[in-house]
């Protein structure tokens, strides 16, 4: 998710190559961090996709403003660099100074004191050295840490506003059986039938292209745009409507409509394609077949019932009932109108 973020926030052209080199570095540590504090809680990616999401952001802003740069090791100025060799000379010549005094009196025992000097100074020297550089970098560290929290906090509490008017799942699923009712009674008035002209009718939905999705805990995917099949049985066969619903827009496009007689249909098919979905197929006697994609539950979390996820994803979807109602069309023919007394779904 770092990597598609970073590709997706990539400048055009020349620069791109130096943003995905210099993003590098910062896009680990701060993936490491999020995976520290969040790997021994079940949480996923998609759960915290908000926040990597906004630490790209940042790190693109920071890269624009040239900040991002001083994540990484500078040279030291150059004052700094004179400062420190002055510094080193004055301290050998004071040493040098006071053992040419010490040799006067006794050059054995200077000697071995320069030794020692020289020895103790230098270590506690390069550990009060490593040391000193070791506190500035934790605390500046720890600095970073405090503002990128704070930063991550007014981010959550912007996201909470922005869903705060968003519809919970028993809200969309409501929303989406008033959308069915409507579906079908446009399909009604497009075939210029009555309610008292179909014996059943079923309607089933799927995924449409480019849309997205996301479901509750032991939910059923719910998406951002719907395929949806209608189908009314009347006297003279089916009378089938496929539309692209689009859930956010609430329009629906793209109507389509077939027609064929009972003993037209050869067969009803359901079978898995991928982990999470599987492919109804309605077989006509003339080799023409109907076909979609309807989505599964797909793999439970840990902490899901799969039970739950299948019954809420075929009731979601309709394939329960579609599927009893085309299961005896395909098995009876033209018979099953005279015999049915299968309700209105």
């Amino acid at each position: 998710m770092y990597l598609r973020y970073a590709d997706r926030l990539a400048p055009k052209g020349a620069e791109r190559a130096d943003w995905l080199r210099s993003v590098q570095v910062p896009m680990i540590q701060l993936r490491d961090e999020v995976r520290e504090i969040y790997r021994e809680q079940s949480v996923g990616a998609d759960d915290v996709k908000w926040l990597i999401r906004f630490q790209m952001r940042e790190l693109r802003r920071e890269w624009g403003t040239d900040r991002l740069a001083g994540r990484r090791v500078r040279p030291v100025p150059v004052l700094v660099r004179a400062a420190t060799r002055t510094g080193g000379v004055v301290a050998v010549l004071s040493v040098l100074w006071a053992a040419q005094a010490a040799a006067r009196e006794d050059l054995l025992q200077a000697a071995l004191a320069v030794l020692i000097l020289l020895v103790a100074g230098g270590t506690a020297a390069m550990l009060g050295v490593r040391i000193r550089a070791e506190n500035k970098r934790f605390a500046a560290e720890e600095a970073a840490r405090q503002h990128r929290e704070t930063s991550y906090w007014f981010e959550f509490q912007r996201w909470q506003r922005r869903l705060s008017d968003r519809p919970d799942d028993m809200e969309m699923g409501r929303w989406l059986e008033y959308d069915r009712r409507i579906l079908v009674q446009q399909a009604l008035d497009a075939y210029q039938l009555k309610w008292s002209d179909i014996r059943a009718y079923a309607s089933m939905e799927a995924r449409a292209d480019r849309s997205r999705r996301a479901r509750v805990k032991n939910g059923p995917w719910r998406y951002s745009r719907y395929r949806v099949l209608v189908f009314l049985l009347t006297a003279d066969g089916v009378r089938q409507i496929t539309v692209e619903l689009d859930f956010l827009g609430a329009r629906a496009r793209h109507w389509e409509r077939t027609n064929y007689r009972y003993d037209a249909v050869a067969a009803v098919q359901v079978r898995p394609e991928k982990e999470d979905a599987k492919a109804f197929r309605l077989f006509l006697v003339n080799g023409a077949a109907i076909e979609i994609a309807i989505t599964e539950a797909g793999r439970a979390d840990v902490d899901e019932d799969p039970r739950v996820l299948d019954r809420g994803a075929k009731d979601a979807t309709g394939l329960r009932t579609t599927m009893f109602v085309l299961e005896g069309v395909a098995a009876e023919g033209r018979s099953w109108w005279g015999r049915s007394g299968v309700p209105a779904s």
